[in-house]
């Protein structure tokens, strides 16, 4: 028996296909792809997929496009998880743009991932958000009020393992009166993105980090 999922439309890069597969290609039954049809047709078929269209949004068939799969999350986040990690995004940095605020989410995200140094334990997005001293935001009456769409889309981005340097393997940062001083409790100084200094640790400090993607 089928699946009950409506077919899929999609336009595909395929100078070389034969037709035989072009049938096949406009009558797949699952609305996200599983891995193992991606590589069915990447393999024998030989194309790239350019625009998948059916109730899929913009953003995701993006991924799609670029990866040739679709992203999963990288730390488990409920639809609650999501609103409270883009209030903590917008409440730490909302001053400082989409970017900024992605940059955030990937030392919030980085956190739970590693597991290593300060963060040991934390394996949720609450206890990252929560844990005692971590983020200034959350005293402040600011980071309570309702998340925005857009914020929640740079959550997401940031729980779906989407990292941007100075971030992408940083546990720390935190916003001087002056210069980013060279290191912050003994872990090296990465740069800086406007108004935060961004850290990373040592391999000896915390290797995962830089292994857990």
């Amino acid at each position: 028996m089928q699946d009950p999922f409506l077919p899929i439309a999609l336009l595909c890069r395929a100078p070389k296909l034969k037709a035989r597969y072009s049938s096949d290609l406009t009558n797949i039954k699952h609305p996200v792809f599983s891995a193992r049809v991606l590589d069915l047709f990447r393999t024998q078929a030989g194309f790239s997929f350019c625009v998948l269209r059916h109730k899929i949004k913009s953003e995701t068939c993006a991924q799609f496009a670029n990866s040739g799969r679709l992203k999963m999350a990288v730390v488990k986040a409920s639809s609650a998880d999501i609103d409270l990690l883009a209030r903590l995004l917008r409440a730490e940095a909302e001053g400082e743009g989409q970017l900024g605020m992605l940059l955030v989410g990937n030392v919030g995200v980085n956190r739970i991932r590693a597991n290593c140094s300060d963060f040991i334990g934390l394996r949720t997005i609450p206890q990252m958000v929560y844990q005692p001293h971590a983020f200034e935001a959350v005293i402040h009456g600011y980071f309570y009020q309702r998340a925005r769409e857009s914020e929640r889309r740079l959550a997401r981005r940031a729980i779906n393992g989407e990292r941007h340097w100075p971030a992408k393997y940083s546990l720390w940062y935190f916003r001087p009166q002056g210069d980013c001083p060279p290191t912050w409790y003994d872990q090296p100084f990465v740069a800086r993105y406007k108004l935060h200094c961004f850290y990373e640790p040592t391999a000896e400090t915390c290797e995962n980090v830089y292994t857990t993607f």
